[in-house]
């Protein structure tokens, strides 16, 4: 599916209004964009992510609407694609449980909680925090409670609109992240244009001994010294 497709599927997807969608009419929706597009759940399995985040919930609504089984796998994959959103990545497993698909139990059940501390963090901002920058314990509580990739996820959404809460989220896992996650954490850290998080990077550096992790970091800080960047 190349640009154009994916263009003219967004704004198809855009157009299409899902409030108090039938069975019919959702299955009716989705049949003409399989005709319009080709086999759209084998193709979605990789060009999901592209979508604007509008129209991957409306897709998700008509599938849910539509009782479609044969976007389960679709469903299944996309709640674990680390680029797409917690919040469309829970949706998604929610739809797929009552059509046969459920998500594995534990990766479901931490991925709904991930998904609901962001939304209550992005809710707080920067009340979820001490005098000290740090995350309140509450706060710090529900966040090493979750898979490290699922926390550095969370974080990573928060680093724009709250980069000082996603920067304290951060520094709640750094004691207890492993060599398996720390490239996931370093390619978070470089998303939170704060001097702090150029200072915690330049910190994994100095204990860096494998050199691909070396690489991955300083690709990190000079992502945070780009053009207009707090961190430069």
């Amino acid at each position: 599916m190349h640009a154009e497709t994916k263009a003219s599927l967004a704004a198809k997807l855009a157009s299409l209004s899902t409030a108090a969608a039938s069975p019919a009419s959702a299955r009716a929706a989705l049949d003409d964009l399989h005709r319009e597009h080709g086999d759209l759940p084998k193709q979605l399995e990789r060009k999901f992510a592209r979508l604007p985040t509008p129209q991957q919930r409306v897709l998700l609504e008509l599938v849910q609407a539509a009782g479609a089984r044969e976007y389960v796998p679709l469903l299944q994959s996309v709640s674990r694609q680390p680029e797409v959103p917690l919040a469309i990545r829970n949706q998604a497993a929610a739809v797929a449980e009552p059509l046969g698909g459920e998500v594995d139990s534990p990766y479901g059940e931490a991925l709904r909680r991930a998904a609901d501390t962001l939304a209550q963090l992005q809710e707080a901002g920067d009340t979820a925090l001490t005098a000290e920058g740090e995350l309140a314990p509450r706060w710090q509580q529900a966040v090493l409670n979750l898979p490290i990739a699922l926390a550095c996820d969370l974080a990573r959404e928060l680093a724009s609109a709250h980069p000082a809460v996603a920067l304290a989220v951060l520094r709640s896992l750094r004691p207890i992240i492993d060599a398996r996650d720390r490239y996931a954490f370093v390619e978070t850290a470089g998303h939170i244009a704060l001097p702090e998080s150029a200072a915690l990077l330049q910190d994994l550096l100095a204990e860096a001994a494998a050199k691909p992790l070396q690489k991955t970091i300083r690709r990190a800080l000079h992502r945070l010294r780009g053009p207009g960047r707090q961190s430069a």
